[in-house]
């Protein structure tokens, strides 16, 4: 199963984010991912956006790719998954996240939102039960 990992990358602070708050945001993301990946027995994948953040963020200061864009690159890869998971931190979900859920609500793909990586496995282990 492959599952989508929707997750801040400039957070509540928006454009003013700076490069160590994305770093940050990014890291913590990869780190709920490889929890998720332990504690699941399941055969998954997790594609993470904020492990491609580098390439990312240099086309875009760039001028190569567009924030919108970068959207629909990350709503295509989302196309190619069963599942998308959120992490929201402090019950929050703002920019890009909310392009990503509304994508999914649209295709119809199943999304869980989540504030902790404990919360995260749950949540899948719950969802692999009933499918």
């Amino acid at each position: 199963m492959k599952i989508y990992l929707s997750h801040p990358i400039r957070g509540k602070k928006g454009k003013d984010a700076t490069t160590l708050d994305m770093g940050t945001n990014c890291h913590k993301a990869i780190e709920i991912a490889n929890y998720i990946k332990e504690h699941v027995t399941a055969d998954i994948e997790i594609y993470v956006p904020g492990e491609h953040e580098d390439f990312v963020n240099t086309a875009y200061r760039k001028s190569y790719l567009t924030e919108k864009q970068i959207l629909d690159v990350d709503c295509t890869i989302i196309d190619t998954c069963e599942v998308v998971m959120v992490y929201a931190p402090d019950d929050t979900i703002v920019g890009g996240c909310d392009v990503e859920i509304h994508h999914a609500a649209v295709t119809g793909q199943p999304v869980m939102v989540f504030e902790t990586a404990e919360q995260a496995v749950d949540l899948l282990a719950e969802y692999l039960l009933r499918v």
